[in-house]
């Protein structure tokens, strides 16, 4: 997770700098489906893992969309 956040803003200023959407479907079904086979060869709840990753998923989108909001300011 530490990872993750880290590169969170990098990540959101390059799709604010290619005007790229916050929001990809399509990567997001792979890194669930990612999870939850990984969850299973586990033993863990794919559910449970599922939600987790909702969560981080929403927290990184909701970071992406503040830093395409944000004015620059000279």
């Amino acid at each position: 997770l530490a990872k993750r956040f880290s590169v969170t803003r990098k990540v959101g200023e390059y799709k604010k700098k290619n005007n790229l959407n916050t929001f990809d479907p399509k990567r997001e079904e792979d890194v669930f489906n990612k999870r939850i086979k990984w969850a299973k060869n586990m033993g863990l709840d794919p559910e449970l893992i599922k939600n987790i990753f909702e969560i981080v998923i929403n927290k990184v989108k909701k970071k992406h969309k503040e830093i395409l909001n944000e004015k620059k300011y000279k």
